[in-house]
């Protein structure tokens, strides 16, 4: 098998990932869970400060090429959290059990919002970068036919996800592959390195100091008010869409990043507007060994995990702890990335 058809292969199968995805989201909303015995008392946990330094990551707080690019680092303090759902949380799937304790080192950041569409386009400019989707023109990206159901082609790309993006709106139809192109850029070119951000420093942000599973803090038919994700718009433009949230939040597919409130360390689009890409292998019982400190999974798995929901998500599944995984090599129209800034080797 030539190396073209190989990478062929991988696509198809990660297409084949994210229908299933979709699949196993929506199946999620139905889900009774089943009874489990209580979790033996923990003690608690300090959180981290209530609002991290913006861009003083290892100290480091000097403007540099990222922020020419309009891209703010928010430094995570160092602290402690419990990441994952409860044994006795409603709804809530194995692969985000068991709940456990994990300590975030200092020395890292990540960015306030998701890579725009205009940031990985300057990218593509100045290194000649051809993605995923563009180079296997046997599949290409995903799109939307006219009842908003995916639809594969070889047309859809970063440049066209299959509805109108400005430069401000989140970067999508993207792989890992791609997205750790961008960071092994910015790295070369800002002088200091880049990545994508773990599982466990994507929950430590997503959170921000709260125990709550709860986005926000605020209910499932509030989640218009925070978050991008499917609702009334949604429902609007695509009659046959199911299990919206109650409310409108004006933007039927992605919305320009920083439209919504940030949380109360300043990350926006935590949940919903794209999926976001993590560097973490994905291993669905990574939880059951993970490490105290500074966790990272990473094995021969072909998959990577990712976190937050979409434009397309339903409410019911969105929270801090929802996680899931794609094919490195695959894509999606609601599948984008954040950057993480560390020190080198973290």
């Amino acid at each position: 098998m030539t190396n073209h058809s190989a990478r062929t292969l991988w696509v198809i199968l990660g297409l084949a990932a994210i229908a299933a995805l979709s699949v196993l989201l929506v199946v999620r909303l139905g889900r009774t869970p089943a009874l489990v015995a209580q979790p033996e008392p923990r003690e608690p946990v300090a959180s981290a400060p209530a609002a991290p330094v913006a861009a003083a990551v290892s100290g480091d707080a000097r403007p540099g090429f990222a922020e020419s690019l309009g891209i703010q680092i928010l430094a995570l303090s160092e602290g402690d959290f419990w990441m994952g759902s409860p044994l006795t949380a409603p709804k809530a799937l194995q692969i985000e059990q068991p709940e456990h304790r994990v300590h975030i080192s200092a020395g890292r950041g990540l960015s306030a919002h998701e890579v725009t569409v205009g940031q990985f386009r300057r990218f593509v400019t100045e290194t000649g970068y051809q993605t995923e989707a563009e180079a296997t023109r046997l599949v290409g990206g995903v799109g939307l036919d006219p009842q908003g159901q995916a639809v594969y082609d070889r047309r859809y790309t970063w440049r066209n996800p299959g509805f109108p993006q400005t430069d401000d709106h989140p970067v999508v139809n993207v792989t890992w592959v791609d997205a750790e192109a961008f960071c092994l850029w910015l790295t070369r070119t800002d002088g200091r390195t880049y990545r994508l951000p773990t599982e466990a420093e994507w929950e430590y942000a997503c959170r921000a100091g709260r125990v709550t599973l709860a986005v926000a803090g605020v209910d499932v038919d509030q989640l218009d008010q925070v978050g991008n994700l499917a609702d009334a718009s949604l429902k609007t433009k695509f009659p046959a869409w199911a299990n919206p949230v109650a409310g409108n939040d004006l933007y039927p597919l992605t919305a320009p990043v920083g439209t919504f409130p940030g949380n109360p360390w300043g990350f926006h689009d935590m949940v919903g507007n794209v999926w976001e890409w993590c560097f973490d292998a994905y291993i669905p019982d990574f939880y059951k060994r993970s490490p105290e400190v500074d966790p990272l999974a990473a094995g021969p798995s072909l998959a990577r995990a990712i976190r937050g929901g979409g434009w397309d998500t339903p409410p019911g599944i969105c929270s801090t702890t929802i996680r899931s995984g794609s094919l490195m090599e695959s894509c999606s129209n609601s599948l984008g990335f954040r950057i993480a800034r560390v020190l080198v080797g973290r």
